[in-house]
């Protein structure tokens, strides 16, 4: 393998790097959509109604969405290292607090703050795909762009696994 990735104008600490912001990216992307079937069960437990609890997802989708072009800032800003360790040092610390939250306020700064380190990760991990890595290599990294896309559909199924097993702050303790 090591020869195969030195044909390709890989070493051995980029291919570090970019397995663990991949492994990051992964639990970002499908905290987006993991969620979504616990809105019942946390509808009950906060005792909010539909309109609500369905904020929980806005929330997160609308930080996140402002987040990519924040990130462009940011990345000018701040080395990729550091960049990487603020956005899932938010995103953990949103995880927790969601797990610890006894009510619906908590939760929902907690998405917040999981949308704003998640906004941060996929945009920078994209263009260091594209742009800090070998041409040919950056052709074939679009895959962890589609990739994304079937990891959200995968959050529904996974979600509702996870809240058959535990109960609604579960599905916070799997992404911690």
């Amino acid at each position: 393998m090591a020869n195969t990735l030195e044909k390709i104008g890989i070493d051995r600490r980029t291919l570090v790097m970019l397995t663990v912001m991949l492994f990051g990216a992964f639990i970002a992307i499908l905290n987006q959509t993991l969620l979504t079937p616990a809105l019942p069960s946390i509808m009950r437990e906060m005792n909010v109604d539909a309109a609500t609890a369905q904020w929980l997802t806005t929330g997160f989708m609308l930080v996140n969405g402002i987040m990519i072009p924040v990130t462009a800032y940011l990345i000018e800003r701040f080395t990729t290292r550091k960049l990487f360790f603020i956005s899932m040092g938010v995103f953990t610390l949103g995880t927790f607090i969601a797990a610890i939250s006894t009510n619906f306020a908590m939760v929902l700064l907690a998405r917040v703050l999981q949308a704003a380190g998640a906004g941060i990760l996929m945009p920078m991990l994209q263009t260091i795909m594209l742009f800090g890595l070998a041409p040919a290599i950056s052709r074939r990294g679009h895959g962890a762009d589609w990739s994304g896309h079937w990891l959200r559909a995968c959050g529904w199924p996974c979600g509702g696994r996870l809240l058959s097993l535990t109960p609604s702050a579960g599905t916070f303790y799997f992404t911690a």
